[in-house]
């Protein structure tokens, strides 16, 4: 009986983080940045949720690479029924209600990543200066479009 219970017990503890919360954080534009709204991220280890309070603009990232420094999402375009780079095929959840609240028109069709430092609590978000091509293997031009200062927010872990 008792080593049933402790069995249990270690079973309990052992599998608490399986199913651990998002983590919530409330996220707002360096100094001098042109981008002074505050956006909301939320993320997992499978996605990473931004989501945009004033315009009502929601996109989610599938996850790359997470560990305790880093958090890094696949590159992907932002129109909706468009997919990912290198062969990702996930259907996104996009919401952009206008183009010009997220960033500019002429990155619609572009690559767009993100990049979490848990240890700063800094967010940078990428794009691609040149529009995705389906089926073209090349190397794109990256750069970042936003850096932002993170809080965390809610009750749940960091």
């Amino acid at each position: 009986m008792k080593k049933l219970l402790g069995i249990v017990v270690l079973s309990l503890l052992l599998n608490t983080n399986a199913y651990a919360e998002k983590t919530k954080l409330k996220c707002q534009g360096l100094v001098g940045q042109v981008f002074d709204q505050y956006l909301y991220i939320n993320f997992d280890k499978n996605f990473i949720e931004v989501v945009q309070g004033s315009g009502g603009n929601k996109v989610k990232f599938k996850v790359n690479n997470y560990d305790e420094y880093f958090i890094e999402s696949y590159w992907r375009v932002l129109e909706k029924g468009r997919t990912g780079f290198n062969g990702d095929t996930y259907s996104y959840k996009t919401s952009i209600s206008d183009w010009k609240e997220w960033y500019s028109v002429e990155l619609k069709k572009s690559l767009w990543g993100i990049k979490i430092d848990r240890m700063e609590g800094l967010v940078g978000i990428g794009v691609t200066l040149e529009p995705y091509a389906k089926g073209v293997k090349k190397k794109y031009n990256v750069e970042e479009a936003y850096t932002l200062q993170c809080k965390k927010r809610g009750l749940s872990k960091f």
